[in-house]
């Protein structure tokens, strides 16, 4: 039979036993809360980097279609400013072959004589344009080639304050059966005084003439012809004075 004194003993020990047991149990109620808690917060990391990866990912989509439209509006444009330069750009057009160009007046020309009447007109002058060797004279006159008259040209003109006679003396393109013809022409002053030399052209070679007129009243100019052959006198035909002016 137990006593009393073994039966207090062995319940001492069983109290013991029991508060070991519940402080055991208790840590290991703690320690499935700490584990609990760090599932948890694992949880909440791998949820958390989850959405991150899922923004970043979205941004950098979101960046890349911003790239993509930001290289197709600088494609456009350059494609826009290059069909404006290629429309500001002229177009280069057929080359044409130059057509003879009409010699430039004389420089400060004051009167043409196309405008203004003879005061000698033996041989009945024409005023307006004449083409000679190709190239238009607006402003010409033109004459018979009969030698003079009795001492007077065959047309004279007022030119009292002037000092300079320009003109391209030529004959006319269009001039009838003066092939192989010489027309010589000669200025003069109002006195019948021969001025420079005699000018002696043919169709198609003119020649340019610049006379000094300073203190002349009048200018004469008279034209005769010949046979470049035969050198028979030759005449019906006109000489043409392109551009005659005076200044």
């Amino acid at each position: 039979m137990e006593s009393p004194s073994h039966r207090r003993h062995r319940g001492t020990k069983i109290e013991k036993q029991a508060a070991s047991g519940g402080r055991l149990g208790r840590i290991a109620a703690a320690m499935t809360s700490v584990a609990g808690i760090a599932t948890a917060i694992a949880t909440i990391m791998t949820s958390v980097t989850a959405g991150l990866g899922v923004v970043i990912h979205r941004q950098n989509t979101q960046l890349q279609q911003a790239h993509e439209q930001v290289s197709q509006q600088a494609q456009q444009i350059q494609v826009l400013q290059s069909s404006q330069a290629a429309q500001q750009t002229p177009t280069p057009g057929p080359s044409a072959t130059a057509s003879p160009t009409p010699s430039p007046g004389p420089t400060g020309v004051s009167h043409y004589l196309s405008n203004v009447d003879p005061t000698v007109n033996n041989e009945g002058v024409q005023n307006g344009q004449e083409v000679i060797a190709a190239v238009p004279y607006p402003n010409s006159i033109a004459f018979g080639c009969g030698g003079s008259y009795n001492g007077q040209p065959g047309e004279a003109y007022d030119v009292a304050g002037n000092t300079v006679f320009t003109a391209e003396v030529g004959l006319a393109d269009n001039t009838e059966y003066v092939t192989g013809v010489i027309a010589t022409v000669v200025f003069s002053n109002e006195a019948g005084q021969q001025l420079g030399k005699p000018v002696q052209v043919s169709l198609g070679h003119p020649k340019k003439v610049t006379l000094n007129i300073s203190g002349l009243t009048q200018l004469g100019m008279s034209c005769t012809g010949r046979n470049a052959q035969t050198g028979q006198t030759t005449s019906g035909f006109d000489v043409a004075i392109g551009e005659a002016g005076i200044s």
